[in-house]
């Protein structure tokens, strides 16, 4: 008995006899079968005997004989313990002290309220036992800044949906524990509605977990976190930082570039007349490190990183790039531009630690990322950035735009530059992982100039040897940006109808859902830099830019 992996027999309620109990319409589980199945699903390769003694739990029956002689008779002595609300709190705070045991107990137990197939809810708990999940919810957080920080994360992400994924990879949803490219660690497979599923960029990190939440809880839980923040004015507070609810933490430095540009009317009528005879893409494209020649891709997608619109709705609007080649072929030109007229934070790669861009605890300093938030980072010699530092510089490209560390949520919505040394895309899978990409959505490969090419370059170079920078080139490209950011163009019903053609007549050239909607970001971005409304054309454009 002793050594009988929990969840290894039959006894358990099955998940796919879950669905056939619920469609009865009652609830059909016992409070020990209800036990059962979160020990059967989250104690897996240990025995009842050592959770027994973790929890402290009697392990002899009314005659005083030990139950463990007879695994019928653990099961129920153990089902009985944790039977009471406080033993269920009890092992979730003994066996699982960090969050995520939390969002498990939230994630998984009560989302067995809903049905498998179409998500509907049968039957649930009364309102008194609503009432006492309040009171649980009160007990569980307490005083406690991070799981209070935690709940409210899931639940505040989207109030409308049973439940908000929130991970680092769309391929989450994949059931049982999968390999992807040997990076992408799935455990826990989901195999019911709203179960949490970690993923991980590597086993045994954290990076990237899941958590889902199920609908009927959200105002229950909602109210519970209001009432306990009830009378707290200011920010969350942690042990060494403030940390505001809001995301507008200051006023980003490619904020502070764009608002120092005054447009006046005599510049509209300027730039209207540039879009009566051009398109703005191809125009301004020219403006972005006017010294580099034949990058004529890239310069385009950094034009559209710098036009791109803040977050909203839950959709990301930032655009973000990755430039990688060989040295010497001008990636480290574009950082000089962003850095020094757009206010860029130049990161140095090969210098800088997960702290250096989350949080240093020892000199309770924002890091460089937190800082970039809204605004631009430019990260060099990327190939040169360990696994840790790498996964908080795609959390904050994502569409998270959040990083996590210690006890804290930093928002740190940035607008990303890659630049790498990476001679291949098999290189950079190599080293990482596929999914890295779909953190970006212009993906660059800067191979060396032909020799006619190296040779022009070279004659512009000395053309213009030794002599000023033309500033009111940059200057009327910040002009112009701080103008068409103002804008946000509409999408007309027979352009969209015209767009979902376009795309589905090419689908195998998209890879995933996330690549699809970049392609959409981009093409409104294209829009934007126009000043009009959203056009086939722009999402052809788009297409061709982003499409792997």
């Amino acid at each position: 008995m002793n050594g009988s992996p929990i969840g290894s027999d039959d006894s358990a309620p099955l998940a796919s006899d879950v669905a056939s109990r619920l469609s009865g319409g009652d609830w059909p589980f016992s409070k020990a079968e209800e036990v059962e199945l979160i020990l059967a699903r989250y104690y897996r390769g240990g025995t009842y005997d050592e959770l027994g003694v973790t929890l402290g739990v009697e392990w002899f029956d009314t005659d005083g004989n030990d139950a463990r002689s007879d695994e019928e008779a653990a099961r129920t002595a153990l089902a009985e313990y944790v039977a009471t609300r406080d033993n269920l709190h009890r092992i979730f705070e003994v066996a699982e002290p960090d969050t995520s045991g939390f969002g498990k107990f939230f994630g998984y137990h009560y989302t067995l309220l809903m049905n498998d197939e179409d998500l509907v809810v049968r039957s649930g708990p009364s309102t008194e036992q609503w009432e006492a999940i309040a009171t649980e919810v009160q007990q569980l957080v307490g005083d406690n800044e991070r799981m209070r920080a935690f709940l409210r994360g899931i639940v505040e992400n989207d109030r409308t949906f049973r439940g908000r994924i929130l991970t680092d990879f769309s391929d989450a949803s994949a059931r049982g524990s999968t390999h992807y490219g040997g990076k992408l660690w799935v455990s826990n497979g989901a195999e019911l509605p709203g179960q949490v599923t970690g993923i991980s960029t590597r086993k045994g990190s954290s990076s990237g977990r899941t958590y889902t939440v199920a609908a009927e809880l959200v105002p229950v839980i909602t109210a519970t976190l209001e009432q306990l923040d009830e009378g707290a004015n200011g920010p969350i507070s942690t042990p060494d930082q403030t940390v505001p609810d809001e995301l507008d933490r200051r006023v980003p430095k490619f904020q502070e570039v764009l608002e120092e540009e005054s447009v006046t009317e005599a510049d509209i009528e300027r730039f209207e007349a540039i879009l009566d005879d051009h398109d703005a893409l191809d125009y301004w494209a020219d403006y972005v490190a006017p010294a580099v020649k034949f990058r004529d891709r890239a310069k385009r997608a950094i034009l559209c990183v710098l036009a791109s619109p803040e977050d909203a709705h839950d959709t990301k609007g930032r655009t973000n790039a990755i430039l990688f080649g060989p040295p010497g072929t001008g990636k480290s030109a574009f950082k000089n531009f962003l850095v020094e007229e757009f206010g860029a934070f130049s990161i140095d790669g090969a210098r800088v630690s997960r702290a250096d861009l989350t949080y240093n605890k020892n000199s309770n300093e924002d890091g460089l990322l937190v800082r970039a938030h809204k605004g631009l980072a430019v990260i060099e010699e990327a190939d040169e950035l360990d696994d840790n530092a790498l996964g908080a510089a795609l959390t904050a490209f994502g569409e998270a735009g959040r990083i996590e560390i210690r006890d804290m949520q930093l928002p740190a919505q940035v607008r990303g530059i890659l630049l790498g040394n990476y001679r291949s895309r098999e290189e950079i899978i190599a080293a990482h992982s596929e999914a890295v990409f779909d953190r970006f959505e212009f993906v660059l490969q800067f191979d060396r100039l032909t020799d006619s090419e190296r040779d022009a370059a070279i004659d512009w170079q000395y053309d213009h040897f030794r002599q000023p920078k033309a500033p009111e080139q940059t200057g009327e490209l910040k002009k112009y940006i701080a103008w068409i950011r103002k804008f946000d163009p509409a999408i007309p019903e027979p352009e969209l109808r015209n767009i979902k053609r376009f795309k589905q007549e090419r689908i195998e050239a998209v890879g995933n859902v996330r690549e699809g909607v970049s392609i959409m970001t981009v093409a409104y971005t294209i829009a934007r830099l126009n000043h009009r409304n959203l056009t086939l054309a722009d999402y052809e454009t788009a297409f061709e830019l982003v499409a792997r």
